[in-house]
């Protein structure tokens, strides 16, 4: 392990100009009101057959009766003891639809929704995309600020988030992560917990640690076991522990040669060093989902057979990882094999595994109490031209999942694809000759550790990222939600 004495901290105007484009001008975004009922959690509109309404998890009070009106036609109902209900009226001419809540039994809300077409509000949640750096690897959402990592210029920005979930590249900042100029020595991922931050460079053996409230690099870290080549992904566990994945990648060959390997790795005032290793059943662990503080699950994503003119791998699978309660080691408690099955990037639902099939046009639901893989397991698209590259959580039982067609397609555990009022792909871009390939989905309330079913908070809802057209496009999902 070497130390470096110094970091190096750049703050020059003409640089930052030189990597990041200008925003466009914020858009006016609804204003809610507060209250007992969460709007940003409710929907009405009409869709090709009916006027529907619905609320989801944290909406009403529990037990709240929920009259709903438009036009000659009306329905009662009572909100779920977590707050959800879900109306549909009969398709009419009317505009407005009015809504009558109470709740605690005596006290009353009214409140009018403008009646929209579904569709055309869907076509309203992409943004014109932000202004960001002109190379973008990875993004992580920490303290409010965002992580971005550019890879080829071996360099961290460190921009401020804004209270409309934008980025204040005004005063964004950027560490160089490379001050030996080691050749391709690139920057891959990273996690942080506050001020502590630990970054991967794949195709090498190190990790650097970062001092985020300094800002510095505090140190780069080199890992001489024969088992660890080319860190991926990165999961801080606390301050002082965390979880990498090494997928032992063959620069020569462009393959992974290697087996897989979880390492716990901690950290010593200045310094890392690996606590504990395990080699993996199965090849290339690319991702991460937390299920509480002392368990996760792994995605090994396997060794691709790019001689295939379909994508396909080999020693794919799913590891379910069990912290102490030290968090100073950790064992494997369950792995399922992935057989003729690619997947992507994942998501943890209730108590659910959504996993796309990356390219393709599958999705893998599976409860995390299963022993075995079954066929009624795999969901496949509604049309065959709708392929998948990664899924994540938003809220209650949905998951969003980003496709190669430059759309974001909602799947529920309890109604399947398209709930309503996510009835029809979300598009992601107008116009582009290069289509936008989603690569990272990023949830504000997520991001900045909220709650959905906290107030409103005006601004952004989420942000769609595309590494090959280095591109943040955000999202407004209330132009579905609220009145």
């Amino acid at each position: 392990m070497t130390a470096l004495k110094k970091s190096v901290w750049l703050l020059c105007p003409a640089l930052l100009f030189s990597f990041i484009s200008c925003a466009p001008k914020a858009p006016s975004f609804k204003s809610l009101p507060e209250g007992p009922i969460k709007h940003h959690l409710i929907a009405a509109a009409k869709s090709a057959s009916s006027i529907k309404a619905r609320g989801f998890k944290g909406a009403t009070p529990p037990k709240t009766t929920i009259y709903f009106a438009a036009g000659a036609y009306s329905q009662k109902t009572e909100s779920n003891t977590d707050g959800s209900f879900a109306l549909e009226l009969p398709l009419s001419n009317a505009s407005f639809g009015d809504f009558h809540f109470t709740f605690h039994h005596k006290e009353k809300n009214s409140i009018r929704y403008k009646l929209n077409n579904i569709d055309d509000n869907i076509r309203k949640i992409a943004k014109a995309p932000l202004g960001a750096p002109s190379e973008i690897t990875f993004i992580n959402i920490h303290n409010n600020n965002a992580l971005i990592i550019s890879s080829d210029a071996a360099l961290l920005y460190i921009i401020p988030i804004t209270p409309i979930f934008s980025l204040n590249n005004q005063e964004a900042k950027t560490l160089l992560l490379n001050p030996h100029q080691q050749p391709s020595l690139g920057p891959r991922t990273l996690d942080a917990v506050y001020p502590n931050a630990v970054i991967s460079f794949f195709n090498s053996d190190q990790l650097s640690l970062l001092d985020l409230k300094s800002p510095k690099l505090l140190s780069t870290n080199a890992f001489k076991e024969a088992h660890m080549r080319s860190p991926e992904r990165v999961l801080a566990l606390d301050a002082d522990h965390y979880l990498v994945s090494f997928v032992n990648y063959d620069e020569k060959t462009k393959k992974v040669s290697g087996e897989g390997v979880i390492a716990l790795i901690k950290r010593h005032e200045n310094a890392l060093s690996l606590k504990v290793s395990h080699i993996l059943p199965f090849k290339n662990p690319y991702a991460f989902v937390a299920i509480n503080s002392h368990e996760l699950w792994v995605l090994c994503t396997g060794t691709f057979d790019l001689s295939s003119k379909t994508l396909k791998t080999t020693n794919a699978g799913l590891i379910k990882i069990k912290m102490s309660d030290d968090k100073n080691n950790f064992t494997i408690s369950k792995q399922l094999p992935l057989i003729d099955f690619t997947p992507a990037e994942f998501a943890h639902v209730n108590d659910t595994l959504i996993i796309p099939e990356l390219w393709g046009p599958r999705i893998l639901v599976l409860n995390e109490d299963a022993c075995d893989i079954k066929e009624s397991d795999f969901k496949n698209s509604p049309s065959p031209d709708i392929q998948f590259t990664l899924a994540t959580h938003w809220h209650d039982d949905i998951a969003m999942l980003a496709t190669t067609s430059s759309t974001l397609v909602a799947y529920s555990l309890s109604e399947g694809f398209f709930p309503f009022p996510f009835s029809a792909p979300i598009p992601l871009q107008q116009k582009s000759e290069l289509a936008f390939i989603s690569n990272q989905l990023l949830m504000r309330h997520k991001a900045l550790e909220k709650s959905l079913e906290e107030d409103y908070a005006q601004g952004y809802s989420a942000w769609a990222l595309s590494h090959m057209q280095n591109i943040i496009i955000p999202l407004d999902f209330l132009e579905l939600f609220g009145p």
